[in-house]
Protein backbone atom coordinates (compact mmCIF):
# COMPACT_ATOMS: atom_id res chain seq x y z
CA UNK A 1 0.00 0.00 0.00
CA UNK A 2 2.93 2.19 1.13
CA UNK A 3 4.59 1.28 -2.48
CA UNK A 4 1.48 2.21 -4.40
CA UNK A 5 1.13 5.74 -2.48
CA UNK A 6 4.94 6.81 -3.00
CA UNK A 7 4.24 5.50 -6.45
CA UNK A 8 1.22 7.67 -7.14
CA UNK A 9 2.76 10.62 -5.53
CA UNK A 10 6.15 10.03 -7.45
CA UNK A 11 4.01 9.88 -10.75
CA UNK A 12 2.02 13.30 -9.77
CA UNK A 13 4.91 15.04 -9.35
CA UNK A 14 6.42 13.99 -12.38
CA UNK A 15 3.30 14.68 -14.27
CA UNK A 16 3.08 18.47 -12.60
CA UNK A 17 7.06 18.82 -13.31
CA UNK A 18 6.56 17.60 -17.01
CA UNK A 19 3.25 19.83 -17.54
CA UNK A 20 5.38 22.88 -15.70
CA UNK A 21 8.17 21.89 -18.61
CA UNK A 22 5.34 21.31 -21.36
CA UNK A 23 3.61 25.42 -20.30
CA UNK A 24 7.23 26.86 -19.84
CA UNK A 25 8.12 25.22 -23.33
CA UNK A 26 4.42 26.52 -24.96
CA UNK A 27 5.06 29.75 -23.38
CA UNK A 28 8.84 30.12 -24.84
CA UNK A 29 7.75 28.93 -28.08
CA UNK A 30 4.41 31.02 -28.30
CA UNK A 31 6.97 34.64 -27.42
CA UNK A 32 9.48 33.09 -29.91
CA UNK A 33 6.75 33.19 -32.70
CA UNK A 34 5.83 37.15 -31.61
CA UNK A 35 8.68 39.80 -33.40
CA UNK A 36 10.37 42.26 -31.40
CA UNK A 37 8.54 45.89 -32.47
CA UNK A 38 10.29 49.18 -32.34
CA UNK A 39 8.42 52.26 -33.37
CA UNK A 40 10.47 55.59 -34.47
CA UNK A 41 8.58 58.75 -34.17
CA UNK A 42 9.74 61.89 -35.19
CA UNK A 43 8.32 65.15 -34.67
CA UNK A 44 7.03 67.55 -37.25
CA UNK A 45 8.37 65.19 -39.83
CA UNK A 46 7.50 66.08 -43.22
CA UNK A 47 6.83 62.81 -45.68
CA UNK A 48 9.34 64.50 -48.13
CA UNK A 49 12.06 64.87 -46.15
CA UNK A 50 14.01 61.77 -47.02
CA UNK A 51 15.53 61.26 -50.21
CA UNK A 52 13.74 57.65 -50.49
CA UNK A 53 10.32 59.61 -50.83
CA UNK A 54 11.56 62.29 -53.09
CA UNK A 55 13.69 65.08 -51.31
CA UNK A 56 16.59 66.24 -54.04
CA UNK A 57 18.47 67.99 -51.34
CA UNK A 58 18.08 66.57 -47.43
CA UNK A 59 20.33 63.23 -47.12
CA UNK A 60 18.88 60.43 -45.43
CA UNK A 61 21.30 57.27 -46.24
CA UNK A 62 20.10 55.19 -42.79
CA UNK A 63 16.26 56.04 -43.59
CA UNK A 64 17.11 55.48 -47.25
CA UNK A 65 18.28 52.16 -46.31
CA UNK A 66 15.15 50.99 -44.03
CA UNK A 67 13.01 51.84 -47.04
CA UNK A 68 14.71 49.74 -49.22
CA UNK A 69 14.31 46.75 -46.76
CA UNK A 70 11.17 47.69 -46.05
CA UNK A 71 7.25 48.50 -46.75
CA UNK A 72 7.05 51.61 -48.30
CA UNK A 73 3.73 53.21 -48.16
CA UNK A 74 2.47 56.29 -50.29
CA UNK A 75 -0.92 56.61 -49.26
CA UNK A 76 -0.39 56.98 -45.27
CA UNK A 77 -2.27 60.05 -43.63
CA UNK A 78 -2.20 61.73 -40.51
CA UNK A 79 -5.48 61.98 -37.76
CA UNK A 80 -4.28 65.59 -37.39
CA UNK A 81 -1.15 67.72 -38.59
CA UNK A 82 -0.27 68.67 -35.12
CA UNK A 83 2.16 66.56 -32.80
CA UNK A 84 0.31 66.03 -29.65
CA UNK A 85 -3.21 65.15 -31.52
CA UNK A 86 -1.64 62.88 -33.64
CA UNK A 87 0.36 61.29 -30.96
CA UNK A 88 -2.78 61.12 -28.91
CA UNK A 89 -4.26 59.25 -32.04
CA UNK A 90 -1.04 56.85 -32.33
CA UNK A 91 -0.76 55.66 -28.11
CA UNK A 92 -4.89 55.23 -28.19
CA UNK A 93 -6.39 54.33 -31.01
CA UNK A 94 -9.20 56.98 -30.59
CA UNK A 95 -9.22 59.81 -33.06
CA UNK A 96 -8.77 63.17 -31.69
CA UNK A 97 -11.55 65.12 -33.05
CA UNK A 98 -13.77 62.64 -30.48
CA UNK A 99 -11.73 65.39 -27.91
CA UNK A 100 -13.48 68.65 -29.64
CA UNK A 101 -10.27 70.73 -30.23
CA UNK A 102 -6.64 70.94 -30.85
CA UNK A 103 -5.55 70.77 -27.31
CA UNK A 104 -4.58 73.96 -27.40
CA UNK A 105 -7.10 75.92 -25.28
CA UNK A 106 -7.45 77.77 -22.08
CA UNK A 107 -6.37 74.53 -20.37
CA UNK A 108 -3.12 74.01 -22.68
CA UNK A 109 -3.09 69.92 -23.42
CA UNK A 110 -4.44 68.65 -21.08
CA UNK A 111 -7.69 67.00 -23.03
CA UNK A 112 -5.04 65.06 -24.95
CA UNK A 113 -4.02 62.50 -21.75
CA UNK A 114 -3.42 58.90 -21.76
CA UNK A 115 -5.37 57.45 -19.15
CA UNK A 116 -8.63 54.93 -18.92
CA UNK A 117 -10.74 54.58 -20.36
CA UNK A 118 -8.39 54.76 -23.27
CA UNK A 119 -5.79 51.78 -23.25
CA UNK A 120 -2.38 52.86 -24.60
CA UNK A 121 -0.63 50.74 -26.86
CA UNK A 122 1.90 50.17 -24.63
CA UNK A 123 -0.77 48.71 -21.98
CA UNK A 124 -1.82 46.50 -24.76
CA UNK A 125 1.25 45.28 -25.73
CA UNK A 126 1.88 44.39 -22.13
CA UNK A 127 -0.89 42.35 -22.00
CA UNK A 128 -0.30 40.55 -25.11
CA UNK A 129 3.23 38.99 -23.31
CA UNK A 130 5.63 41.76 -24.14
CA UNK A 131 8.28 43.87 -22.48
CA UNK A 132 7.77 47.53 -22.98
CA UNK A 133 9.88 50.63 -23.24
CA UNK A 134 9.33 54.23 -24.14
CA UNK A 135 12.02 56.49 -25.03
CA UNK A 136 12.10 60.23 -25.31
CA UNK A 137 8.91 62.62 -26.42
CA UNK A 138 5.82 61.39 -24.21
CA UNK A 139 3.63 65.04 -23.85
CA UNK A 140 0.43 63.23 -23.09
CA UNK A 141 0.09 63.89 -19.37
CA UNK A 142 2.52 63.97 -16.37
CA UNK A 143 3.11 61.58 -13.03
CA UNK A 144 0.83 58.20 -13.02
CA UNK A 145 -0.13 59.17 -16.62
CA UNK A 146 3.47 59.24 -17.71
CA UNK A 147 4.44 56.18 -19.85
CA UNK A 148 5.07 54.18 -16.42
CA UNK A 149 1.53 54.39 -15.35
CA UNK A 150 -0.40 53.38 -18.86
CA UNK A 151 1.63 50.20 -19.65
CA UNK A 152 5.28 50.37 -20.07
CA UNK A 153 8.12 49.03 -18.22
CA UNK A 154 10.45 51.38 -18.94
CA UNK A 155 10.84 55.18 -19.54
CA UNK A 156 13.63 57.52 -20.15
CA UNK A 157 13.69 61.18 -20.97
CA UNK A 158 9.78 61.20 -20.97
CA UNK A 159 7.21 62.87 -18.50
CA UNK A 160 5.67 66.01 -19.67
CA UNK A 161 8.37 67.97 -22.12
CA UNK A 162 6.58 69.21 -25.36
CA UNK A 163 10.15 70.11 -26.32
CA UNK A 164 13.40 70.35 -25.60
CA UNK A 165 14.80 73.71 -25.08
CA UNK A 166 18.18 72.71 -26.60
CA UNK A 167 19.25 69.88 -28.87
CA UNK A 168 22.43 70.37 -27.02
CA UNK A 169 23.12 69.44 -23.29
CA UNK A 170 22.01 70.47 -20.58
CA UNK A 171 18.90 69.61 -22.58
CA UNK A 172 16.90 71.92 -20.28
CA UNK A 173 18.55 75.40 -21.25
CA UNK A 174 18.60 77.30 -24.51
CA UNK A 175 22.27 77.75 -26.02
CA UNK A 176 22.18 81.51 -24.18
CA UNK A 177 22.19 79.74 -20.69
CA UNK A 178 18.78 80.56 -19.81
CA UNK A 179 16.27 78.28 -18.35
CA UNK A 180 13.80 77.22 -21.55
CA UNK A 181 10.15 77.32 -21.22
CA UNK A 182 9.57 74.14 -21.86
CA UNK A 183 8.98 71.67 -18.84
CA UNK A 184 12.15 69.88 -17.87
CA UNK A 185 13.18 66.51 -19.65
CA UNK A 186 13.95 63.65 -16.66
CA UNK A 187 16.42 60.97 -16.55
CA UNK A 188 19.13 63.15 -18.91
CA UNK A 189 20.86 65.28 -15.98
CA UNK A 190 24.25 63.41 -16.36
CA UNK A 191 24.66 64.71 -20.26
CA UNK A 192 28.31 65.83 -20.74
CA UNK A 193 28.10 69.90 -22.37
CA UNK A 194 27.30 69.61 -26.04
CA UNK A 195 26.09 66.21 -26.28
CA UNK A 196 22.99 66.04 -29.04
CA UNK A 197 19.96 64.62 -27.43
CA UNK A 198 18.72 62.64 -30.54
CA UNK A 199 22.26 60.59 -30.46
CA UNK A 200 21.69 59.87 -26.54
CA UNK A 201 18.10 58.96 -27.24
CA UNK A 202 19.10 56.46 -30.13
CA UNK A 203 22.34 55.33 -27.67
CA UNK A 204 19.72 54.44 -25.18
CA UNK A 205 17.65 52.80 -27.06
CA UNK A 206 20.18 50.57 -28.27
CA UNK A 207 21.32 49.93 -25.02
CA UNK A 208 17.74 48.14 -23.91
CA UNK A 209 17.89 46.54 -27.26
CA UNK A 210 21.32 44.72 -26.29
CA UNK A 211 20.10 44.13 -22.94
CA UNK A 212 16.45 42.84 -24.28
CA UNK A 213 18.08 40.54 -27.02
CA UNK A 214 18.39 37.13 -24.97
CA UNK A 215 15.41 37.27 -22.95
CA UNK A 216 12.61 35.55 -22.69
CA UNK A 217 9.87 37.86 -23.71
CA UNK A 218 9.99 39.65 -26.56
CA UNK A 219 9.74 43.49 -26.39
CA UNK A 220 7.76 46.79 -27.63
CA UNK A 221 9.71 49.84 -27.11
CA UNK A 222 8.98 53.35 -28.66
CA UNK A 223 11.91 56.05 -29.64
CA UNK A 224 10.67 59.67 -29.92
CA UNK A 225 12.61 61.77 -31.30
CA UNK A 226 12.54 65.37 -29.81
CA UNK A 227 13.49 66.42 -33.19
CA UNK A 228 12.86 67.75 -35.86
CA UNK A 229 10.71 70.06 -33.65
CA UNK A 230 11.78 73.49 -32.73
CA UNK A 231 14.48 74.68 -31.60
CA UNK A 232 15.96 74.12 -34.72
CA UNK A 233 19.18 73.04 -33.96
CA UNK A 234 21.80 70.94 -35.54
CA UNK A 235 25.58 69.99 -35.66
CA UNK A 236 27.57 72.53 -37.26
CA UNK A 237 29.80 69.84 -39.71
CA UNK A 238 26.30 69.44 -41.14
CA UNK A 239 25.15 73.10 -40.89
CA UNK A 240 28.28 74.01 -42.63
CA UNK A 241 27.95 71.48 -45.51
CA UNK A 242 24.13 72.41 -45.85
CA UNK A 243 24.94 76.12 -46.99
CA UNK A 244 27.67 75.41 -49.15
CA UNK A 245 25.15 72.59 -50.64
CA UNK A 246 22.03 75.11 -50.58
CA UNK A 247 24.76 77.90 -52.80
CA UNK A 248 25.10 75.76 -55.41
CA UNK A 249 21.72 74.03 -55.44
CA UNK A 250 19.49 77.35 -54.55
CA UNK A 251 15.58 77.20 -54.49
CA UNK A 252 13.99 78.30 -57.19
Amino acid sequence: MITRIITIVAATILMCFSQSNCLAQKKAKANAKKPNVLLVLVDDYGWRDIHAYGSDFYETPSMDKLVSQSLKFTQAYSTYPRCVPSRYSIMTGTHPARLKGDGEGKNGEEGFTVHAPNVSIGQAMKDAGYKTFYIGKWHLGGDDKAPLGVGFDQSIAAGQAGATSSHFAPYNEKKNGKEGKEKPIPDLDDAPKGENLEDRLTDETIKLLKADANQDKPFFGILAHYAVHTPIEGKEEYIKYFQEKLKKNPPP
